[in-house]
């Protein structure tokens, strides 16, 4: 879902030798794909610094489906 970040299985340093799948998403896809079938009760975006010291940012999302 972001182009500079394809999906994939990829190995990280904090696992080595199993691979891992990785998918990227913005908050604003999540929310387009996930709107028609539920509401957001709650939405967390953390920037996290590894390791490494690479920055990560980390979406956390509770869901509620809408009643029909």
């Amino acid at each position: 879902f972001l182009d500079e970040k394809p999906d994939g299985m990829k190995e990280d340093e904090r696992y080595p030798g199993t691979p891992r799948w990785f998918t990227y998403f913005t908050p604003e896809k999540i929310e387009s794909v996930t709107n028609p079938y539920f509401d957001v009760v709650s939405r967390e975006i953390k920037n996290v610094q590894s390791r490494d010291g690479k920055y990560r940012t980390f979406l956390r999302y509770l869901l509620k489906k809408r009643q029909t």
